[in-house]
């Protein structure tokens, strides 16, 4: 599996604990000053999927620096499912239902151990997903009327789940979250906390 961390300088400490959890895998930090800050977070993804479509590898996995106690075993379950490659699984849960419209067709929840995947119709910019459901999938450059108000997110989960939705990817978050996630209140699976 292909993981992409882009980090941020102010968390260095966290990418450094990060990376020793990820030991074993094929890593690449998106860490260059062009792609830093909200209005250019469209660049790191741009940049993540071109090095991921170079890659050998048919999964792909996409992280925030400030994430850790990542649950792999249940990524390897997710892995083996049926028709798991044309799925987007987001790596974080929170109380979000929907997100970026609503109308998405819904389908059952899936159960795996501990952990229920729902499908809720958006990415969030942190997950799982293989070659297959990548593929066709673009980043393009966020128009500057987005950020017309400051708490204006990126822009970037809006775009990649208007690109998923029309190309009939569901869009799986798992509860509990998958993983720690700084200090995002998100709903964590407790053996994680540690």
């Amino acid at each position: 599996m292909k993981i992409i961390v882009f980090s941020s300088p102010e968390r260095k400490h966290m990418l450094d604990r990060l990376l020793i959890e990820l030991m074993g895998y094929d890593v690449t930090v998106i860490d260059d000053h062009e792609t830093f800050g909200k209005k250019n977070f469209w660049k790191r993804y741009k940049k993540a999927f071109d090095i991921c479509r170079d890659s050998s590898h048919d999964w792909f996995m996409f992280l925030p620096d400030d994430i850790i106690r990542i649950d792999f075993e249940l990524i390897e379950q997710f892995k083996q499912m049926p028709n798991s490659n044309r799925i987007v699984l987001n790596i974080t849960s929170d109380n979000r239902e929907e997100c970026w419209g609503n109308g998405y067709k819904r389908t059952a929840d899936i159960l795996i151990g501990a952990y229920t995947l729902k499908n809720q119709g958006f990415y969030d910019c942190g997950g799982i997903m293989h070659r297959n459901a990548l593929e066709g999938i673009d980043m393009e450059q966020i128009r500057e009327g987005w950020f017309n108000r400051p708490e204006k997110s990126s822009g970037v989960g809006h775009q990649l789940t208007a690109k998923f939705r029309r190309k009939g990817v569901p869009m799986y978050r798992p509860f509990p979250s998958l993983c720690y996630h700084g200090n995002h209140e998100v709903f964590r699976h407790l053996s994680l906390l540690g």
